[in-house]
């Protein structure tokens, strides 16, 4: 709103500078609805905010990327031939190239004066009901503009357009198959959501009883849980040294010195039935439904390791970007190895930060360059973020490797700092290597 309403005021050099963000787009000029490729770019950059939260395309701003910045900022104001903006053929456009169509698309010219025949184009995208997500492109191009007959789910990710992957929609499929055949309703909708719902509960729930059991009443703490649906009957070696209690207690880990999920005490069974490893730093605790949580505080002494040296009281704690990176991780490991082959059912992972505006707030520092291995260290990082919102929940759909759902439970962390997912430390071909991790620790 504040964007739109700077070119309102014809304002024009207070939107220089402005970072492209999930939800802020600058194009320097209109697209050429002439060429194949431009039309699928139009769709594209459309429906990705549409899947997302909503958002606005400016055309009219050329952008750069400054050798210190992370992503592009508009850098300078060139207002391009309004003659050169059909919105019509706009509309029609992606009235047949997005499925299913997107509501309450609207375009406005800065200034709006019709005797102007130049000016800054705005294409706003409002939020979308999420009974209509997702939004699908239905002709993907190559880059001579033919096409080999694919289709394609466009997310904003931070200030560039990520696709969702094979394993994702493999996923949403299978969910919507259960449902179909086994859920309430059968194949209403609002089933689905009335599941999600409660387990979006169960995990709030889960996060205050790990805050209670912990006493980290004063403490910043991350969670991450796992959901089966359907739920699991509870498998035969539960509670056994040798079965889920014995992995419960001890988990196999990459590396036992490393920032793993291992909390050392042994299980304890709780009066519900749940397994319970408990240590001030981290929590592990498993439902006999297959409910499973993970959590540890956001401090320099574990997910704040190193980067916290001389940190100054009510100064904000910065995390670091390896050690969340190996703790994720080791949680998508055991559910991999140790839950998933127990039940074909469809897995969904929740990441939880609670508190993350207490002891002086939260940062995350990015790691730079491919696959985020150069590291920036916190005295050397000098932009200030303001403490996010203290609690929050964020969910995904579980695919089919350990690292590919660490790395998207990743990004749904870093999305939380307005950062992007290329600067995920330990990233090989979209996931979270396990051996990029060793062979780190070896150099």
């Amino acid at each position: 709103m504040e964007l739109l309403l700077a070119l309102e005021r014809a304002t024009y050099d207070a939107v220089v500078g402005t970072a492209e963000t999930d939800d802020i787009e600058f194009k320097e000029a209109p697209y050429q609805l002439d060429l194949p490729r431009q039309k699928w770019e139009l769709a594209k950059d459309v429906a990705a905010l549409a899947n997302h939260r909503g958002g606005v395309i400016i055309l009219g701003f050329r952008t750069q990327k400054a050798e210190n910045q992370l992503v592009d900022t508009a850098a300078e104001h060139r207002q391009v031939p309004k003659d050169l903006v059909n919105w019509d053929s706009y509309r029609q456009i992606l009235g047949r190239w997005i499925q299913p169509a997107v509501a309450g698309l609207s375009g406005r010219w800065f200034p709006a004066d019709p005797g102007q025949d130049r000016g800054v184009f705005a294409l706003i995208v409002p939020p979308q009901p999420a009974t209509s997500k997702y939004f699908v492109v239905s002709e993907i191009t190559r880059e001579d503009g033919t096409f080999p007959g694919a289709v394609g789910v466009p997310i904003r990710q931070g200030d560039i357009v990520d696709w969702l992957r094979a394993d994702s929609v493999h996923s949403l499929l299978r969910e919507a198959l259960w449902w179909r055949q086994h859920g309430p309703g059968v194949s209403d909708i609002r089933g689905a959501e009335a599941v999600l719902q409660a387990t979006q509960e169960r995990v709030g729930d889960r996060c205050r009883e790990i805050e209670t059991l912990a006493r980290w009443g004063d403490t910043p703490f991350l969670a991450l849980h796992a959901s089966p649906d359907p739920p699991l009957a509870r498998p035969g070696d539960f509670y056994s040294d040798t079965g889920l209690k014995g992995r419960v207690a001890e988990p196999q880990v990459l590396r036992r010195d490393g920032f793993n999920i291992w909390t050392l005490p042994e299980a304890e069974v709780r009066p519900d039935g749940s397994l319970l490893c408990a240590t001030n730093p981290k929590v592990l605790w498993l439902s006999p439904d297959g409910f499973f949580s993970v959590a540890t505080r956001a401090d320099g002494e574990f997910l704040g390791w190193y980067f916290n040296q001389g940190h100054a009281p009510n100064e904000p704690t910065a995390l670091n970007p390896r050690v969340v990176a190996e703790y994720v991780l080791e949680f998508c490991r055991f559910l991999h190895g140790e839950l998933k082959p127990r039940s074909p059912a469809a897995w969904s992972l929740w990441l939880s930060i609670a508190g993350f505006d207490r002891q002086g707030g939260i940062l995350l520092v990015p790691a730079l360059g491919a696959g985020g291995n150069q590291l920036f260290y916190r005295h050397a990082f000098r932009e200030e973020r303001e403490a996010i919102q203290p609690r929050a929940d964020r969910h995904i759909l579980s695919g089919p490797t350990s690292g590919r759902d660490a790395h998207r439970l990743m990004a749904e962390l870093y999305a939380l700092f307005a950062l992007p997912p290329d600067s995920i430390p330990y990233v090989r071909d979209g996931e979270v290597s396990a051996e990029a991790i060793l062979e780190g620790v070896r150099r």
